[in-house]
């Protein structure tokens, strides 16, 4: 299967024990519908990108599999605050990459950026509102 987006092809497909590349792999999960707040959502799918042209697909029985292949390489999340719990739910062994600082949070680094450049803070920072923005892309 091939997704067309940014003027680019890229191809998706299930993960399978692959070693990504280690200099910076994204990482985002779709969930249940949040009904209750205080509730972790149950995850739906969980997607990587390292920058190869190849979005993987980590099936939930997979992803702790996948963290221990991959356990040397530094991660990107949109809002860890929300990812976190939900793949630690899965058994995902987090801990480690926040510790060595192996994990960053665009999130949070874009409202950080703004507040250096703009001496505010970001009054928007949705994933949607930030692709738009800085990479001129509809999501």
């Amino acid at each position: 299967m091939y997704i067309k987006k940014f003027g680019q092809e890229f191809k998706a497909m299930y993960w399978k024990n692959e070693k990504l590349n280690p200099e910076m792999i994204a990482i985002d999960t779709e969930t249940t519908l949040i009904t209750n707040p205080a509730i972790v959502p149950d995850v739906v799918l969980s997607t990587v990108y390292d920058g190869s042209g190849i979005v993987y697909v980590v099936k939930n029985q997979d992803i702790n599999n996948f963290f221990e292949v991959n356990k040397d390489a530094k991660l990107c999340l949109w809002n860890a605050a929300f990812d976190m719990p939900v793949l630690e739910k899965l058994g995902a062994p987090l801990e480690p990459y926040l510790e060595s600082g192996r994990m960053l949070d665009g999130q949070i680094l874009y409202r950080l950026l703004s507040i250096a450049v703009r001496g505010q803070g970001a009054s928007k920072w949705s994933l949607d509102y930030v692709a738009e923005t800085i990479l001129k892309e509809v999501l």
